[in-house]
């Protein structure tokens, strides 16, 4: 599978591109970029997203909430 584009991997996981920008920037997953910069989406970083996703909706949290503990 070639990696995603953002937008393509919003679409695949149900997260915005915004929210996986913010998931990013809180440090909860790391993305790698293309030459030009672009953020690539692995099978690695779907699944984590994915992951992220039911571990959320499993015990009521939020995403600051994940992020907040994490800092």
């Amino acid at each position: 599978m070639a990696a995603l584009t953002i937008h393509e991997a919003a679409q695949t996981t149900g997260w915005s591109a915004r929210m996986l920008r913010y998931i990013e920037q809180v440090g909860l997953i790391e993305s790698p970029r293309s030459a030009a910069g672009y953020r690539l989406y692995g099978p690695a970083q779907l699944q984590r997203l994915r992951t992220l996703r039911e571990l959320l909706d499993a015990h009521g949290l939020e995403l600051g909430d994940v992020g907040f503990a994490l800092r």
